[in-house]
């Protein structure tokens, strides 16, 4: 027997208007994390294959391009998450998380290399705005209207 109530699509509720900003703000800092990471790659190749062999600047080099890694890998992250809200996509609300979780995660590792740098207190006061606004990011997307919107009940 046909049921029409299973043929009946589900309606999702709208997207709320702080998560539109949020997407797009991530879309914004998706994009500028892309080009920090081109700068890093390409100043970090300078350091390496320009540097006459020079240990100093060839460890700088790698730095800098390992730096360019985690930006690429940032932009990346931010920027499906941006679009993929905007289009109302599942697993935009897992990237979310995972993306404030490893705001957190490189927060905390500052924190600990500054302390073993004797700079606990700069490491904290430096990491204190990322670690509130991950927070506060990570409460909203946990919130019901939210969670509601990528159909996370």
């Amino acid at each position: 027997m046909y049921d029409q109530q299973a043929s009946q699509p589900t309606s999702r509720p709208n997207r709320p208007v702080f998560l539109t900003i949020l997407a797009i703000l991530a879309i914004i800092g998706g994009v500028l994390s892309l080009l920090g990471a081109i700068l890093f790659f390409t100043t970090g190749g300078a350091g390496i294959f320009g540097s006459g062999g020079n240990a100093a600047t060839v460890t700088a080099g790698v730095v800098l391009g390992f730096v360019g890694v985690i930006l690429l890998v940032s932009g990346i992250l931010d920027l499906a998450f941006g679009i993929g809200t905007l289009q109302g996509r599942v697993w935009a609300w897992i990237l979310g998380i995972l993306a404030q979780l490893l705001v957190l995660l490189s927060a905390l590792i500052a924190i600990i290399s500054g302390a073993f740098n004797h700079n606990f207190g700069g490491a904290i006061s430096s990491n204190i705005v990322s670690i509130i606004i991950a927070a506060v990011i990570l409460f909203y997307l946990n919130s019901h209207r939210v969670r509601a919107y990528f159909g996370r009940n």
